[in-house]
C-alpha cells in the first residue's frame, strides 16, 4: 500500500525491464468458485484497464443461486436520501437486516468441502470489510438491534464506549465530589443503576452539591435508598483514599465493589465492554508508574475523549465463537471468509492536499502561496502535473484496495451502498466506488428495468441488483403503551383527560380473574445437602436452610458447650475434608503438614490448638492409609477431587460437591464422600441411611458428567476407618430422579402450606428439637 511507503512504479519498472518471457502470472484462484471469479473479472477488467490480468478458478462447485448481491439501500421512511448521515444509516440498516435474514433463513451459501454440499450460513462465516473504521459505530448499532453477534477486529473508538464514559465520570466524582454532572452520570450508569425517576426524586429532595449533602444526611442518620447510600459511601471512601492508594487501585476497587464487570456481561457485546474496562485499568497502572495523580489521569483521558483519539478496543473473541467479524480492508489482507459484505461504497476518498509532492517522476514540487484562489494560476506547472499524476496513482490504489476486499470471499459476496442520487439521477458522488461500478456494470439501467439481475460472463451467471428499504427488526417491535395511543388520538388536552378517565372506569366483571398458581409452577434450586435434610425432616430443613437458625445453642442445651477457642463441629469437618483433599495417595504427607496448610487456607483462628488437631487427625490418616480404599486410589487411572456440579433433575436444580470421584485400575468409577462423624462401627449402617439420598444424587450427577454409570457410591467414615457402599445401576439413577422430583414438589407445597417435623428417635440428637417442641401446642 502506498500509505505504508510502497512504490508500485518500482515494481512495474522491474517487470518491464525483465520482459514478458521472464514473468510468471499468478492468475489461478484456489479460493473462489468459478461464478465468483467470473464476476471479479467482469468488474475489474474495465476498472483496471490494461494492467488487469484475468484470473481463473480452480473450484467448479458453483451455487445454484447467484453468489453476488449488490444492494442499494433506501431510507426507512421512503424519502429520498439527501445527506451522508442518512445514506450511512440506510446502509447500516440494510446490511444488518440482510445478515440476520441470511442466518435466520439458513440460506445454503457456504461450501462444505468435507461433505461436498452447500451448508447454511452461520454468523462466524461472515466478515464486514470497511475502507474506514470511523463509520463502524452506526453499523454496530444496527447489528445490535437485529441481535446479530459481532466482533470488531481492532475497533478504534475506545474512548467513545459507554463503559469508558461511566468510569471516567466515577473518577471525576472521586477526584472532585462537587462535580454534580459527573455524579448524576455515574448514578445513572451500570455502576449503580439508578433510573431517571430516582434521579428526579434526588433533584427534588436535595440541592447541589449532591454528593456532599447526601453524605451529611447519612452522617446524621437520615438514610436514603440502599443503592444510593451504597454509592455515596463508596465514592466518599475512595475519595478519601485516592492519594494513598493511587489511581489504578481506586479504579480496581470501584470495579470490584460495584460488580461492574458482571453488569457489563449481562449486556449485548458485554465481553468487549469488560475487555475495554481492563484496558483502561492497564492505562491507569501505566499512568501511576509515570507518577500521574488521579486528577491528571482524568484530564488526560478527558482530552483523548474530546479529541476522539484513535485507540483500539480490547480483543475478546476466540476463533471458534459464532460472531460476525468487522474489520478494515487493510486488516483483511491475506485472509479469506466464506461470506463478505462490502459497505460504504458511496464514499469518495479525498485527494491529496499536500503543499509539497515528492515523486520519482517529477521530483520535489511545491504549491506556491498566492492570493489567487485559482490553483491553475497559483501553482507551478510542475506541481499541477505532479498532482494530477498523484491523483491518478491514488485512484489506482483505491481500486487495488477495492480488489483486495472483493477477493476476500470464498462463496458469497454482498456489496452494500445507498441509493443516493443527484438531480440528474446519477449516484453521488462521481468519484465514489459505487459510481465507478455503475460506469462499468450499468447498475442504474438494471434498476430502471426492474429486472434485479445483472448478467455476466456471456450470460452464464447473474448477480442480484436490487433496492432494499431497512425495516425495524421484528424482535424489537413493541406494542405502544395505551397512554401513547390516547395521546395520538386526542385532539386536545380535554380529550386526553377524558380518555384517561374512561380507561380507569372499566367494570370489574370485564377483567379476567387470576387464579392461584399451580403447585408445580416454578423450579426448586438448592444444595444437595439441603434436599437431603428436607428428605430427612422438613423442619430440620426449615430451621437450618430457610431460617438459618444457628446450631450453636444445641450444645449449650445439653451442657456441652465447646471451649471458646475450639473450632465447632462443622469447622472441624471442613478442616479434615480439606486435609483429605490435600493428601497425596501415593506419597502421604505428615499429618501436621496437612493440618497447618488446611488451617492457613481456611483462616482458622490462631488460638486454635494445631497440635491437638494434629493429634486427632493423625490416627485417622494412618488408618486410612492402611485401608484398602487407599490402595485403590494409589493405583487409580483418574481421580477428581472436590468436583462441583449443578444438575437439573426434573423441577429441581441441585448444586453439590463430590469429595472424590475416581476410576479404578479395572476402569470402573466410584464415588467417595468423607464423613467425620463420631460413631461406633456398629452404628455405621443405620447412620449411613441418613446420607443415602445425598450419595444417590452424587451418582446421578456423576453419570451425566461421565456418560456412564458409577459402580457404587461410598461413605468413608474417618474416625472408625469404615465404609458403607450404596450399589449403583441405571435403575437406581432413574429411581432417584423420580424421588427428587417428588421431593421438589413436596418442598414447594411445604413453602405454601407449612413445614411438619418428622418425629423419630433421631430428634433427641437434633440441635433444633427444642424449637420444634416449643411449636407443639399442649393438648386440651
Amino acid at each position: 500500500y502506498r500509505f505504508r511507503g510502497a512504490q508500485v512504479e518500482t515494481f512495474e519498472d522491474l517487470c518491464r525491464r525483465l520482459g514478458p518471457n521472464r514473468r510468471e502470472s499468478l492468475s489461478h484462484s484456489f479460493r473462489t468458485h468459478a461464478a465468483g471469479v467470473a464476476f471479479l473479472n467482469h468488474l475489474f477488467a474495465p476498472m483496471m484497464g490494461k494492467d488487469y490480468q484475468a484470473i481463473q478458478a480452480h473450484r467448479q462447485d458453483c451455487p445454484v443461486e447467484p453468489s453476488v448481491e449488490i444492494l442499494l439501500a433506501e431510507s426507512a421512511d421512503a424519502t429520498a436520501i439527501d445527506s451522508t448521515a442518512q445514506a450511512r444509516a440506510a446502509q447500516a440498516g440494510v446490511l444488518a437486516q440482510r445478515i440476520a435474514e441470511m442466518v435466520r433463513r439458513k440460506e445454503p451459501r457456504v461450501w462444505d468441502a468435507a461433505s461436498s454440499t452447500w451448508r447454511p450460513v452461520e454468523y462466524r462465516d461472515i466478515a464486514v470489510l470497511f475502507a474506514r473504521m470511523t463509520i463502524s459505530a452506526e453499523f454496530e448499532r444496527q447489528l445490535a438491534l437485529q441481535l446479530v453477534p459481532y466482533h470488531v477486529v481492532g475497533g478504534t473508538d475506545f474512548y467513545k464506549q459507554q463503559e469508558i464514559y461511566d468510569l471516567l465520570n466515577a473518577l471525576q466524582v472521586i477526584d472532585n465530589p462537587f462535580d454534580d454532572v459527573a455524579f448524576l452520570g455515574v448514578l445513572r450508569s451500570s455502576l449503580f443503576g439508578l433510573d431517571d425517576h430516582a434521579l428526579m426524586h434526588l433533584a427534588e429532595t436535595n440541592g447541589p452539591p449532591y454528593l456532599p449533602n447526601l453524605w451529611e444526611q447519612i452522617s446524621a442518620g437520615q438514610t436514603p435508598s440502599e443503592t444510593l447510600s451504597f454509592a455515596v459511601r463508596l465514592l466518599r471512601k475512595l475519595h478519601q483514599a485516592k492519594d494513598a492508594i493511587g489511581t489504578a487501585e481506586v479504579l480496581q476497587q470501584l470495579i470490584e465493589q460495584t460488580g461492574y464487570e458482571a453488569a457489563l456481561l449481562c449486556r449485548f457485546q458485554g465481553r468487549r465492554g469488560v475487555g475495554n474496562v481492563r484496558l483502561l485499568l492497564q492505562q491507569a497502572r501505566s499512568a501511576a508508574a509515570e507518577g500521574l495523580s488521579l486528577a491528571e489521569f482524568v484530564r488526560q483521558i478527558g482530552r483523548k475523549t474530546l479529541a476522539e483519539s484513535r485507540q483500539e478496543q480490547a480483543g475478546t473473541a476466540g476463533e471458534a465463537e459464532n460472531f460476525v467479524q468487522l474489520m478494515t480492508i487493510h486488516k483483511a489482507k491475506g485472509l479469506e471468509f466464506p461470506v463478505v459484505f462490502l459497505p460504504d461504497l458511496n464514499y469518495a476518498p479525498q485527494g491529496t492536499a499536500k503543499g509539497m509532492l515528492n515523486r520519482s517522476d517529477w521530483g520535489v514540487t511545491l504549491k506556491l502561496d498566492s492570493p489567487d484562489e485559482d490553483e491553475a494560476n497559483s501553482s507551478s506547472l510542475a506541481y499541477r502535473l505532479a498532482k494530477r499524476r498523484e491523483r491518478a496513482d491514488e485512484h489506482a490504489e483505491d481500486i487495488r484496495t477495492f480488489y483486495v476486499a472483493a477477493t476476500r470471499h470464498r462463496d458469497h459476496l454482498v456489496f452494500v451502498a445507498a441509493n443516493w442520487r443527484d438531480k440528474q439521477g446519477r449516484f453521488r458522488s462521481s468519484h465514489s466506488t459505487l459510481a465507478e461500478m455503475d460506469r462499468h456494470l450499468g447498475l442504474r439501467e438494471v434498476l430502471d428495468q426492474h429486472s434485479e439481475q445483472l448478467l455476466y460472463d456471456e450470460g452464464r451467471y447473474a448477480a442480484i441488483v436490487r433496492k432494499v428499504r431497512p425495516t425495524i427488526s421484528p424482535v424489537r417491535k413493541q406494542k405502544p403503551p395505551p397512554g401513547q395511543a390516547m395521546l395520538a388520538k386526542a385532539k386536545n388536552a380535554d380529550e386526553l383527560v377524558e380518555a384517561l378517565g374512561r380507561s380507569t372506569t372499566k367494570k370489574s366483571d370485564e377483567l379476567s380473574a387470576l387464579g392461584p398458581l399451580r403447585p408445580e409452577t416454578g423450579r426448586v434450586e438448592l444444595a444437595v445437602t439441603a434436599l437431603n435434610d428436607f428428605a430427612y425432616c422438613p423442619m430440620l430443613y426449615r430451621w437450618q436452610v430457610e431460617l438459618r437458625v444457628p446450631r450453636r445453642f444445641a450444645t449449650t442445651r445439653h451442657g456441652q458447650a465447646p471451649a471458646a477457642d475450639a473450632p465447632d463441629a462443622a469447622t472441624l469437618g471442613t478442616l479434615y475434608h480439606r486435609c483429605m483433599e490435600l493428601l497425596d495417595f501415593t506419597n502421604p504427607q505428615p499429618a501436621e503438614v496437612l493440618i497447618c496448610r488446611a488451617m492457613d487456607e481456611m483462616s482458622v483462628p490462631v488460638t486454635a490448638d494445631a497440635k491437638a488437631l494434629t493429634s486427632e487427625f493423625r490416627p485417622m490418616q494412618e488408618r486410612f492409609c492402611r485401608h484398602e480404599l487407599a490402595g485403590q486410589l494409589a493405583k487409580a487411572r483418574q481421580c477428581f477431587r472436590e468436583l462441583n456440579f449443578a444438575a437439573r433433575i426434573g423441577p429441581a436444580v441441585l448444586h453439590g460437591q463430590i469429595d472424590l470421584l475416581f476410576q479404578d485400575a479395572e476402569g470402573s468409577w466410584h464415588i467417595v464422600d468423607y464423613k467425620s462423624d463420631r460413631l461406633e462401627v456398629k452404628d455405621i449402617a443405620s447412620h449411613a441411611q441418613r446420607y443415602e439420598l445425598q450419595m444417590l444424587v452424587y451418582a446421578a450427577a456423576a453419570a451425566r458428567h461421565l456418560g456412564t454409570c458409577c459402580t457404587d457410591a461410598m461413605l468413608y467414615f474417618l474416625r472408625p476407618a469404615s465404609t458403607h457402599c450404596f450399589p449403583i445401576c441405571n435403575d437406581t439413577i432413574r429411581q432417584v430422579e423420580q424421588r427428587i422430583a417428588g421431593l421438589a414438589n413436596q418442598l414447594r407445597n411445604a413453602r405454601r402450606t407449612g413445614f411438619q417435623a418428622s418425629r423419630s428417635h433421631y430428634c433427641a440428637q437434633c440441635p433444633y428439637d427444642a424449637l420444634c417442641q416449643s411449636l407443639i401446642l399442649p393438648s386440651a
